[in-house]
């Protein structure tokens, strides 16, 4: 299952750069943000209210905005009530709505006159990359470090960028993320999580309703 990072850049220090570690060179690709909502004025004002419920945790919108047989994971669960479950989201601290909010915000692609894909990164991904083995970092300028420190010294910077997962990534940590830059070295992201949720979004019957909210591949 492949992620990708929301990235900030840490500090950068002149302290001494050992020598970095280095797999194979690769072709940089890079994956800019793609926002189309506005491409439908009716999906539009659709997800401008789903954005002020989940600011206002109002439940009774979004659970009117579910597709009947919803899908909440790939090994079944499906529907209203397997949403409520997945979810617990009827508790104060359901992750869901900081899931759905970052997914949204990222950015919306339309797919269809009646269907649209939030975030962005999942339709727009290239298709011949396996995601097992690369990551997506999205941000401007994002500094790869040579260590899981922010003080430690930056070997690269990269935007928006898709970049290679290394074949040992035993030292990946909560907070980093072990990279490989287009040019071979290896390196470590500042990252948050969690970013793997998308959603889809289909006009039923003249409404639109989220048919699928789904983590993984």
């Amino acid at each position: 299952m492949w992620k990708w990072i929301l990235c900030c850049a840490g500090l950068t220090t002149s302290a001494p750069n050992p020598q970095p570690a280095r797999q194979a060179p690769y072709k940089a690709r890079k994956l800019y943000p793609v926002d189309e909502s506005s491409r439908d004025a009716s999906f539009a004002t659709f997800r401008k209210r789903l954005l002020a419920a989940i600011e206002k945790r109002d439940r009774r919108f979004i659970l009117s905005s579910l597709s009947r047989d919803i899908q909440n994971t790939f090994g079944g669960n499906s529907g209203v009530d397997g949403f409520k479950e997945h979810w617990n989201f009827n508790a104060r601290d359901s992750e869901f709505w900081a899931e759905l909010r970052t997914a949204i915000l990222l950015g919306c692609t339309r797919e269809s006159k009646r269907e649209f894909w939030a975030p962005y990164v999942f339709s727009r991904f290239p298709r011949g990359l396996d995601g097992y083995g690369y990551t997506y970092i999205n941000g401007r300028n994002v500094n790869v470090r040579s260590r899981p420190d922010r003080s430690a010294p930056a070997l690269a910077k990269l935007t928006y960028a898709i970049v290679a997962l290394p074949s040992d990534r035993d030292e990946s940590t909560e907070d980093w993320h072990n990279i490989v830059t287009p040019s071979g070295m290896k390196g470590f992201v500042f990252h948050k999580y969690p970013i793997d949720y998308r959603a889809c979004f289909k006009k039923i019957r003249g409404r639109w309703r989220m048919t699928f909210f789904v983590a993984g591949d």
